[in-house]
């Protein structure tokens, strides 16, 4: 037509020049190169940078938790919710973080102790405790060692039964009774602070006179 041809520029309507997309281009390439590190070898670090922090966030909001596991996710440090058996997502860390507890392990602590009966005879128990998590929150976070806390609360319950039995009580069949006392003390003394954790079984494994009685 003998017109200039411009592609930028708006010849039908006569409204003046478009937007110069040539130099926002050049501006956007210009932001991801200093974005990215540079040009030639710059881009291809920042390219790797990014693709592996990439990878990493994919990597660490996924969570596999065994069937008998249990995981607590903490938000900045605060309790969020608990994480069922399977494949669960987070928010990557620092964000969130996860606390794995064996919820289908069945623990177990053994110890002895040696004290008076009622009638104020020496005798020496050794015994058996049986448990389990029940709260997985409060066995993480309900006290500093709940598994040492067991064992002391375990020792205070035995003493507190066989103290107040006879020695005749003890050595014969009564002892199932004297059992089941213990373990609802024990039981009892675990809620109260708040350990998380569940006694499934109590044995007094061998009750007897001291070697030297």
């Amino acid at each position: 037509s003998g017109k200039k041809n411009d592609p930028w520029h708006d010849s039908a309507g006569g409204k003046g020049p478009l937007p110069d997309f040539d130099a926002l281009l050049k501006r956007a390439r210009d932001w991801s190169r200093r974005f990215l590190g540079g040009g030639g070898g710059g881009n291809g670090i920042g390219i790797a940078v990014i693709g592996i922090l990439i990878a990493w966030l994919a990597v660490d909001s996924v969570v596999r938790v065994n069937a008998s596991d249990t995981a607590i996710v903490l938000r900045f440090g605060h309790f969020s919710r608990l994480m069922t058996p399977g494949i669960n997502f987070k928010f990557p860390r620092p964000i969130e973080s996860v606390v794995r507890v064996d919820i289908g392990q069945v623990r177990q602590t053994n110890d002895q102790v040696r004290m008076l009966t009622r009638d104020e005879n020496i005798v020496l128990v050794d015994f058996s405790v049986q448990y389990q998590v029940r709260d997985p929150r409060l066995f993480a976070f309900g006290v500093s060692d709940p598994d040492a806390t067991l064992g002391q609360a375990a020792e205070s319950a035995v003493r507190s039964v066989i103290g107040a039995s006879d020695m005749d009580m003890i050595l014969s069949g009564q002892r199932t009774e004297l059992m089941a006392q213990a373990k609802k003390l024990l039981q009892s003394t675990l809620d109260q602070y708040n350990t998380g954790l569940s006694v499934s079984e109590l044995n007094f494994q061998n009750v007897r006179p001291p070697q030297e009685v």
